[in-house]
């Protein structure tokens, strides 16, 4: 799938398999990605709230997003969680997932501080204008801060 630009069908958030020690486990990330886009989902979506994104430094997340992406092998749109709590590690997160051949980011308003709605209005067109990948904005329930 070579060249995506949109999306179609169905996107599903994908978990981090851990070890016991809470490590990355790298062999099932290949039987989870083989199992959902065999069970029919057209898109992936790792480095989510229930992919561990918040529990994972910079490298992990590099990590992460190369083990998912190797296996998706271009079989289906890859967008990659690039939440954080600043603008500079966001813009980072994105520059990561845009190396490793995401076709798309997710990011969640910052959620330590309060934000009033230009913030988190300016805070978006920033990542927007500076970060080169087509941006989702979500919402999340479990966020302080909400679109």
């Amino acid at each position: 799938m070579t060249g995506l630009t949109g999306f179609h069908g169905l996107t599903t958030a994908l978990q981090t398999p851990l070890t016991a020690q809470r490590e990355v486990d790298e062999p099932p990330v290949g039987r989870l990605v083989n199992s959902v886009l065999e069970g029919g989902i057209t898109g992936l979506f790792p480095l989510g709230a229930c992919g561990e994104y918040a529990a994972f430094n910079r490298a992990t997340r590099r990590r992460v997003t190369e083990l998912f992406k190797e296996v998706a092998a271009d079989r289906a749109p890859f967008t990659v969680g690039v939440s954080d709590n600043s603008t500079a590690l966001v813009l980072a997160h994105i520059a990561d997932a845009k190396e490793r051949g995401a076709n798309f980011v997710l990011c969640t308003p910052p959620n330590f501080y309060a934000l009033h709605q230009d913030e988190i209005t300016d805070f978006y067109l920033r990542l927007a204008d500076e970060g080169g990948v087509p941006l989702i904005a979500y919402n999340c329930p479990l966020c302080k801060n909400h679109l």
